[in-house]
């Protein structure tokens, strides 16, 4: 659904970044990926929601981190799998948990 905040129209899917929930840092981030792919940012300095559900309401769903595993050793590919982990924790910089595949 789409809300209303300050006066502007933000349309159904707009994603929401709560600052202070966040590590510090984040708004370079944000900045980085938004000059990167051309996103709209528009910050707000009040979360008063006068059109459309309510950032706490259960209309509005939250995106929780993920945790990445990787399997590792036999039988899975040394290269193929040291290579996955490089791009995700290197490139993403993203923390992976290697598991054993003899611990499964």
């Amino acid at each position: 659904m789409s809300f209303v905040i300050g006066g502007r129209r933000y349309p159904a899917g707009s994603l929401v970044i709560d600052v202070k929930a966040n590590e510090a840092g984040l708004s370079e981030k944000i900045v980085q990926i938004a000059e990167m792919t051309g996103a709209e940012v528009v910050g707000v300095n009040d979360s008063w929601v006068t059109d459309g559900p309510s950032f706490g309401s259960s209309n509005t769903r939250r995106i929780h981190p993920i945790n990445v595993a990787i399997l590792w050793d036999d039988p899975t590919a040394n290269y193929s799998a040291g290579n996955t982990r490089f791009v995700i924790e290197r490139q993403f910089d993203y923390p992976v948990t290697p598991i054993r595949a003899k611990d499964i």
